[in-house]
């Protein structure tokens, strides 16, 4: 055992130093999350605010937004279930309701939470608990309650008939009597704590009237939102009661501004959000007890917004779309963005390395009132920062040879883009007629290239020899081979093409494009992408990894690590041994080789994002970008590994964790560099930097002890993380 010991211990000495301060991912975009947030509540006796939204995403802050603790998965819910309310009975009593029959409880003010039902595939909508054991949830035409804290259910149909949308807005003004809104002219009412609901019509009644929100402030004061759709114009209104919903007043009217949610902090001030005709929003305010209403100063915003949330002094946040979050600082008069995106994208499509610095992406774009278009972005400094070169289609591909030159294609128009200054500036160039979608695109030189993609429901790839001037058109036929997703070039003449709609088989051409061929793969797969390292050596992936080592005449699987249905998406050989792949459809998300591609094991990423990564772009072995879905970008110096980062500019004097004993066998006590810093997530890695072990802490620690007797022998790297994004770690043997 001795000696078994201190060659443990000698290891420990000998790995390399770069395995041992930081964790291996910096999220670059978006801060501080990706995910959609539909509502963000105060945890009430307190100054938390808890938001939850899309990807079970649960996040909270108790300075205002400052920092946030981002809690991915609470209860280790998936990340297919989208969070759609929450509510806090007290200072420590809390539930969320979301997807896929989830509902989340927390008893210590939502520092952490255990799952209360975690099977099934009702939508839960809304979620109001009257005490700890009475509590009342909505789905498709019914409210469920529950009197023993939500281990049984029982539902109440409310006249399905009489919805022409599902229920929400449920809230409770005492123990007897809640609402719930409706889309239409009725809501429903309880008056003996959910046990009936009846149906309560507007009145005056107000024809075409179609209800938005409502709120009841008590028994009498109610507020509701609604439009009356004319085809050629619009009236939006604002209603209030004073008499418990037997007569309804007009309070607001506008023909632009739809409101779609309330939130009052008392009987005086309150708020109403929703958005304008054009999709910029809006949030109006009362400062009298909702008698008349004002819309406050906002930043542009075409995002989404959900009702705010304010603390004592004036200070609130309003959460949306895409991680946006505003706050204001003077009881909602004026408002800014507090956390906004390094740049505006749906997705990212492809990425290209210009030089070590330089990269180019290109994007999908958000917000673009139905009509498809998209960006290339330009980063100078590694992908930290970043500018809009050039607006147009979604820009699904892009290829630079060269500092300066440059291509891209969108799908719409048979339009391609072409830069000769190193993007300053781009010419749109017609392949074909509106009628061919580009889909992929390949250039051996700045005069000779390939578009491929989609004419009519037919497959084809057209070829220019004079710079974009002139194109020429292959007709391919395969299968129903309907879209030429991919393509790639092992030398100036060996080519390939494939559509990831089309099993086992792919298009080649030997004579660089003049003419193509049919062939197959040597293994059933449906193929995605095309890569070569060089000549000889390449990779074909989609729902397999194939490789070849003699210029694509054959073709065998590889082997890597992962289990259950996946999609690889992308990959990147940073050098000829190190390559990387991106995985949708799966809990891992990147995948790694050292080995030239023979094998592959999985990186940890997911753990930072409810996002998929679609697109790689590494500038050497170790540092790179992953990005894709919701406009995702991380950044890593280490390979994905556990390791010193020498480069980041956010060092933050970090003097390690103190663990011991070490080596340990079952209990490991963790002291904190400083108390004072609310560490709140430590992670266990081992040296390949695999996730195998996280905790969620609560409170301001000095120290902490955690049970290991759920790992294997062997040397980890462990990894405290604070809200404030400061990082300590530690090396330790477990025996």
């Amino acid at each position: 055992m001795k000696s078994a010991f201190f060659l443990i211990v000698l290891f420990l000495l000998t790995i390399t130093g770069s395995f041992c301060q930081s964790i291996p991912w910096e999220r670059i975009n978006p801060n501080p999350i990706e995910s959609s947030l539909k509502e963000i509540v105060r945890v009430p006796g307190t100054n938390r605010l808890v938001a939850i939204g899309t990807g079970a995403t649960l996040l909270c802050t108790e300075n205002m937004g400052a920092s946030w603790i981002i809690n991915y998965y609470p209860a280790g819910i998936s990340r297919s279930v989208n969070l759609n309310a929450i509510q806090f009975v007290d200072s420590n009593l809390g539930f969320a309701a979301g997807d896929h029959s989830t509902l989340i409880k927390t008893v210590n003010g939502g520092q952490s939470w255990k799952a209360v039902i975690d099977s099934g595939d009702v939508n839960f909508l809304d979620v109001f608990f009257i005490n700890e054991q009475t509590g009342f949830m909505t789905k498709k035409d019914s409210v469920m309650k529950t009197t023993d804290g939500g281990l049984n259910w029982v539902s109440a149909c409310i006249g399905s008939s009489s919805f022409y949308s599902t229920p929400k807005y449920l809230h409770f003004i005492n123990d007897s009597i809640g609402f719930i809104g409706n889309t239409g002219h009725l809501y429903y009412k309880t008056t003996n704590a959910g046990a009936t609901w009846d149906s309560v019509a507007i009145t005056p009644a107000i024809e075409g009237f179609g209800m938005r929100a409502i709120q009841f402030l008590d028994e009498n004061t109610g507020f509701v939102s609604g439009v009356v759709d004319n085809f050629s114009s619009n009236t939006n209104y604002i209603l209030r009661t004073s008499d418990g919903g037997a007569i309804w007043q007009v309070v607001y009217t506008d023909p632009f501004n739809y409101v779609q949610n309330f939130y009052f902090f008392d009987a005086q001030t309150g708020f109403a959000t929703g958005h304008r005709v054009m999709y910029d929003n809006m949030i109006l305010r009362t400062v009298d007890g909702g008698l008349t209403w004002q819309e406050s100063n906002m930043p542009y915003s075409f995002l989404n917004l959900t009702a705010p949330s304010f603390l004592d002094n004036g200070y609130g946040l309003c959460v949306g779309d895409y991680g946006q979050i505003l706050k204001s600082n003077d009881w909602g008069q004026n408002w800014f963005i507090r956390y906004q995106w390094t740049f505006h994208a749906a997705d990212i499509n492809d990425a290209q390395i210009v030089d070590q610095n330089t990269v180019f992406i290109g994007t999908s774009a958000i917000g673009s009132g139905g009509v498809a278009s998209g960006n290339i972005y330009k980063s100078t400094d590694a992908g930290y920062t970043w500018d809009k070169m050039f607006e147009a289609n979604p820009i699904y591909a892009l290829q630079f040879l060269n500092p300066d030159f440059g291509v891209a294609i969108g799908n719409f128009m048979g339009e391609l883009y072409k830069t000769m200054d190193g993007g300053a500036s781009w010419e749109t160039l017609e392949v074909s007629g509106f009628n061919f979608e580009a889909r992929s695109l390949w250039f051996i030189n700045e005069q000779t290239g390939f578009v491929g993609g989609d004419e009519g429901g037919n497959a084809v790839i057209y070829k220019t020899t004079d710079s974009c001037k002139t194109w020429q058109k292959s007709d391919v036929w395969l299968h129903r081979f309907d879209e030429i997703n991919n393509m790639a070039f092992a030398n100036d003449s060996n080519g390939f093409a494939v559509s990831r709609y089309i099993q086992d088989y792919f298009l080649r051409t030997y004579n660089q494009g003049d003419t193509w061929v049919v062939d197959s793969f040597d293994v059933s797969a449906y193929v995605r992408k095309i890569y070569f390292i060089n000549p000889d050596t390449g990779f074909a992936i989609g729902n397999k990894i194939l490789k070849t080592t003699n210029g694509g005449d054959t073709w065998e699987a590889v082997p890597h690590d992962l289990e259950g249905q996946y999609q690889f998406t992308d990959i990147d050989f940073p050098t000829e041994e190190v390559g990387y792949i991106t995985v949708s459809d799966n809990a891992k998300t990147l995948l790694r080789t050292d080995d030239g591609g023979d094998s592959w094991y999985s990186l940890d990423i997911e753990f930072y994002t409810t996002s998929t990564p679609d697109a790689l772009a590494f500038f050497s072995k170790d540092e790179g970008l992953v990005m894709g879905e919701n406009s995702i970008i991380f950044k890593t110096y280490t390979g994905g590994f556990v390791g010193i980062d020498k480069n980041k500019s956010n060092s933050t004097g970090d003097v390690g964790l103190v663990c011991y004993p070490n080596p340990v066998t079952s209990s490991l006590t963790i002291v904190f560099p400083d108390k004072n810093t609310d560490w709140h997530i430590v992670s266990f890695y081992t040296t390949a930097g695999r996730l195998v072990k996280k905790v969620i802490l609560s409170g301001y620690n000095k120290n902490t002890t955690i049970n290991l007797f759920d790992l294997n022998t062997g040397v980890y790297f462990v990894v405290a993380e604070s809200s404030n994004g400061n990082k300590s770690s530690a090396k330790i043997v477990k025996l």
